[in-house]
């Protein structure tokens, strides 16, 4: 089915939805992404470009990004030729993706990943050296301008080595809440360039990565190569398998009153499908997916693209079901150029999907990151 929207109408529930809190707080408690937190921290926003600043976003470009309730940060994109407002302004912090030094940074950031506890915000990068590297503040510390100490300084968290001292690739990164002696604990994750999943530990006392089958967090996980992974909102993580392409919920358990963990295994849920056709995910953010429904040819200019209503789902627990967002598009294709390409656009670059709570955040083909409420059907 084919669907018309109106580009400047979806902008502006884009921009509107982006100022809407964890539904019920979840696993990371309530808050919301709203401009009481436009406070300027680190290197000034605006004028010259830097690596490292929080404060109102009025253009969304992104090669990634990640969201916590009340806090997010993004990879911005430079390059780009197109440049497209979404309407009203959002608060974030961001990177540039070239990489410059501006900021503290050193490298070129490829992942970003962030949690808050006890009121302190973390955001890690990984960069094209696959370092990780972190940064800390207090969100809207302050509302008069950079202060020098909140999110203004970079320092190594993990270099790119396993247990046996072995080089990684990594791809991404990501913050899991779990289940700890002091309530919600934090464990930052990564993918591999080849599929494998990581998960933080040490080696006499210096960080390292080791595989995540040998995290008790991850009992009953099989070992397999991975296409995606991300935070889910209720704690631990969703994982998409890259054959198969089935959806797995992991790290997840109960802390007794001695503070003991049982770990739950790891669930695999049921298959997506609509009128006996199965349609295969593409990415996952928490408890959404983004299916590979349609086909770039089938775009038409001013109307949509074929599959567009089947494009993303959310699994439901309570029913053991996926079902499906029909909110439509945030973006028609407006002329010949915005057309996808086959094999190109695989399907629609849609490629990267958070979930905040009230719905999820996806970046768009062109980058946007264009956020959603939460129409079901």
């Amino acid at each position: 089915m084919k669907r018309r929207v109106s580009l400047m109408a979806a902008l502006a529930v884009a921009a509107f939805a982006a100022g809407c809190g964890d539904e019920d707080g979840g696993a990371t408690g309530g808050g919301e992404i709203s401009q009481t937190e436009s406070a300027l921290l680190g290197n000034k926003c605006g004028g010259i470009v830097t690596n490292n600043c929080w404060g109102p976003v009025s253009q969304g470009q992104s090669l990634a990004f990640d969201y916590y309730p009340g806090f997010a940060w993004f990879i911005r994109i430079l390059n780009q030729v197109e440049v497209w407002p979404i309407g009203q302004s959002w608060t974030a912090g961001y990177l540039d993706a070239n990489g410059n030094g501006a900021g503290g940074l050193p490298r070129k950031a490829k992942s970003v990943a962030v949690q808050t506890s006890s009121g302190l915000g973390t955001v890690f990068a990984l960069t094209d050296d696959n370092v990780v590297r972190y940064s800390t503040g207090t969100p809207a510390s302050s509302q008069a301008g950079a202060d020098g100490t909140n999110f203004a300084h970079w320092n190594v968290y993990i270099q790119p080595l396993d247990k046996s001292g072995t080089s990684l690739c990594l791809s991404k990164i990501v913050s899991l809440s779990l289940p700890t002696n002091f309530g919600q604990g934090r464990l930052l994750t990564a993918l591999s360039c080849g599929g494998g999943l990581y998960v933080q530990d040490a080696v006499n006392g210096v960080r390292r990565w080791m595989p995540a089958t040998q995290h008790p967090a991850f009992i009953g996980l099989p070992s397999v190569a991975w296409m995606d992974i991300s935070h889910h909102r209720d704690g631990g993580a969703a994982l998409l398998s890259k054959n198969g392409r089935n959806v797995y919920r992991t790290a997840l358990g109960s802390t007794s009153a001695n503070g003991s963990v049982t770990w739950r295994s790891a669930q695999v849920l049921p298959q997506i499908t609509k009128g006996g056709v199965r349609l295969l995910p593409s990415a996952v953010g928490g408890r959404y997916v983004i299916t590979e429904a349609g086909a770039p040819w089938s775009c038409t200019v001013n109307v949509g693209c074929d599959g567009d209503d089947d494009r993303f789902y959310r699994y439901d627990p309570s029913t053991a079901a996926w079902v499906r967002h029909t909110g439509g598009m945030p973006w028609v294709p407006g002329g010949q150029a915005e057309l996808p390409v086959p094999n190109v656009d695989a399907p629609y670059d849609y490629n990267n999907i958070v979930d905040t709570g009230k719905g999820f955040m996806v970046r768009h083909r062109f980058s946007w990151m264009m956020p959603y409420t939460e129409p079901l059907h």
